[in-house]
C-alpha cells in the first residue's frame, strides 16, 4: 500500500437487485443486526426478505454509499 493511501474496510451491503439500499461498516455491528435489517428493509420495499442480497465487500470509509 502506497503512502498516502485509504485502507479499505469491509462494509456490510444490502441490495435489491442491482441497487445498493443501505449499506455500514462491520465495525460496531452486532449478531442479529444484518438479520433484522434485512427484515426492515424487505418490509420497506414490500418484498420478501430472501430477495435482499446481503454481501460483505472492502470499501476505503470515507467512499459514499451508492444510494440516492
Amino acid at each position: 500500500m502506497a503512502e498516502g493511501e485509504i485502507m479499505p474496510i469491509p462494509w456490510i451491503v444490502f441490495r435489491l437487485g442491482d441497487k445498493e439500499l443501505a449499506s455500514c461498516t462491520m465495525k460496531g455491528s452486532f449478531m442479529g443486526e444484518v438479520q433484522a435489517t434485512a427484515e426492515l428493509l424487505a418490509s420497506e420495499h414490500g418484498v420478501d426478505t430472501s430477495e435482499i442480497l446481503v454481501t460483505i465487500e472492502a470499501r476505503p470509509l470515507h467512499q459514499k454509499p451508492e444510494t440516492e
